[in-house]
């Protein structure tokens, strides 16, 4: 597990959630272009995303291996979702479905 990515409903309040979460646990306040983060661990959305509250991110070292070990398990994915970094190699994807409307997603190691 990488992080948690709540979703907000505009960039407003997303700065607001993340600036009380950093100074409620310490954590460092970063301002993005899509999201605001708390530290490393979570993540506020500036607008709804995959799933209905939000998103789990689970990091993984092979994510190729990790998409066809789950396909073998008759999991699918958003492939409209994939992402590629700037080198041009798989970075993210989705999983299709949620968890109590918590999105899935994978993400490549750095």
């Amino acid at each position: 597990l990488v992080h948690i990515g709540i979703n907000c409903e505009n960039q407003e309040e997303a700065t607001r959630s993340a600036k009380l979460v950093s100074a409620l646990f310490g954590l460092e306040f970063k301002p993005g272009n899509k999201s605001t983060f708390s530290g490393a661990d979570f993540e506020f959305m500036h607008s709804p995303y995959y799933g209905k509250n939000g998103h789990i991110a689970i990091e993984t070292n092979f994510i190729k291996r990790a998409e066809a070990y789950l396909k073998s398990k008759g999991i699918k994915f958003i492939e409209e979702s994939k992402k590629l970094d700037a080198k041009g190699n798989y970075a993210a994807v989705y999983i299709d479905g949620d968890v109590g409307g918590l999105a899935v997603h994978l993400l490549q190691k750095k």
